[in-house]
C-alpha cells in the first residue's frame, strides 16, 4: 500500500516515511521544517503502510545555520554540512541498508540499467544527462536499477539498485514529455523547478542486476553528434572517484580496495559525447553492441 503522513506522526518530525524497496524496512524521519529538501517526492514510490517495526531507524535533523546530523539506529553517524550533502548521505545510506545481508563494497553516483541483457553505468555530473538518458532507455525497453545511485556487491559484484523517483529539471520535461504515456504523466509529482516520476510507470525496474560489462562517461554538449570513445580503466575508475565513488563500512578497508581493484579491471570504461536524447541513446546502443 502507498504510504502517507498521518496523527501517528512523532512530535517535531515533519514528515515520516518507511521504505521496503527489496527485503529490509527503514523508517526513515525528518525533522527538517525545510520544504525544498526533496527528498520525499524521490521516496515515495518506495514507502509501505503497517510495518510497526522496521529493520533499521534512519533519521535526519539541523538546518542551514547549524549543519545537520544524520542518526542511525540511535547513533549519530554523519554532519553533513549543506542540505546537498544530507540528501547524499542519506541515498548512500539507504541502499546498503535495504539491499543486506548482501554486502554492499563500493556505492557509485551513477544511473545503473540494464540493456539488452547487459549492466552498463552512466556517469555524469548532477544535471550531465544521466536520468533524462535513462528515462529514454527504459522507454525503450531498458530496465532501470536507479537513476542516480548504485551499488556493487561484495560477492560477485552484481549491480545493487535503489528505483527511487527519477527527477526531471524544469529545463528538462520539454524533452522528457514526449516520451511519457498518459499513466506516467498522471503519476507525475510536481514540486518546485522538479518533477518526480515513479520509475514503475515508465517501464522495468529491478533491485538487482549482473555484473557491469561497460560504464559510460557522459559529455553531452548542444550540437554535437555521437561520439564514442574508449578510456583507459584508471582514467575511468579516477572519473567514478572524482564523481563521487565511496568504499562501504560492509567489508574491511584492505578488501574493500582489492575488490574495487579487480571490479575495475573486469570493466570497459567509454567516453560517450552526445548532443541529443536520441544520439544519446544511439550511443548507449553502440556501446552495448561492444561489449560481451
Amino acid at each position: 500500500m502507498p504510504a502517507s503522513l498521518g496523527e501517528t506522526t512523532p512530535p517535531g518530525v515533519t514528515w515520516e516515511l518507511t521504505l521496503q524497496p527489496v527485503e529490509r524496512t527503514v523508517c526513515l524521519r525528518c525533522r527538517i521544517a525545510n520544504p525544498r529538501l526533496g527528498l520525499r517526492p524521490r521516496l515515495l514510490p518506495l514507502a509501505v503502510d503497517g510495518i510497526s517495526r522496521p529493520d533499521h531507524e534512519l533519521e535526519m535533523a539541523g538546518d542551514d545555520a547549524r549543519g545537520y546530523a544524520v542518526h542511525l539506529d540511535g547513533v549519530c553517524v554523519a554532519r553533513p554540512a549543506d542540505r546537498v550533502a544530507l540528501v547524499g548521505d542519506i541515498l548512500a545510506r539507504l541502499l546498503p541498508l535495504v539491499h543486506a545481508p548482501r554486502r554492499t563494497a563500493l556505492l557509485l553516483h551513477a544511473a545503473a540499467l540494464v540493456v539488452d541483457g547487459v549492466t552498463v553505468l552512466l556517469s555524469a555530473p548532477s544535471g550531465g544527462g544521466k536520468t533524462t538518458l535513462a528515462l529514454g532507455l527504459v522507454r525503450g525497453g531498458a530496465t532501470l536499477l536507479g537513476d542516480d545511485t548504485a551499488g556493487v556487491l561484495a560477492d560477485g559484484f552484481a549491480i545493487a539498485g535503489f528505483p527511487a523517483a527519477l527527477r526531471v529539471r524544469d529545463s528538462g520535461w520539454p524533452v522528457v514529455a514526449p516520451l511519457l504515456d498518459a499513466t506516467a504523466v498522471a503519476a507525475v509529482h510536481e514540486g518546485p523547478g522538479r518533477r518526480h516520476l515513479p520509475p514503475r510507470t515508465l517501464g522495468s525496474v529491478a533491485p538487482l542486476g549482473p555484473p557491469a560489462a561497460a560504464v559510460i562517461i557522459l559529455d553531452r554538449r548542444p550540437g554535437r553528434g555521437p561520439t564514442v570513445a574508449d578510456m583507459p580503466p584508471l582514467e575511468g575508475l579516477d572519473h567514478l572517484i572524482c564523481g563521487g565513488a565511496t568504499l562501504t563500512g560492509a567489508v574491511g578497508e584492505e578488501e574493500a580496495a582489492a575488490l574495487v581493484t579487480r571490479w575495475g579491471n573486469g570493466l570497459r570504461f567509454f567516453r560517450l559525447g552526445y548532443g541529443t536524447l536520441a544520439e544519446g541513446m544511439e550511443g548507449v546502443h553502440a556501446v552495448r553492441a561492444r561489449v560481451p
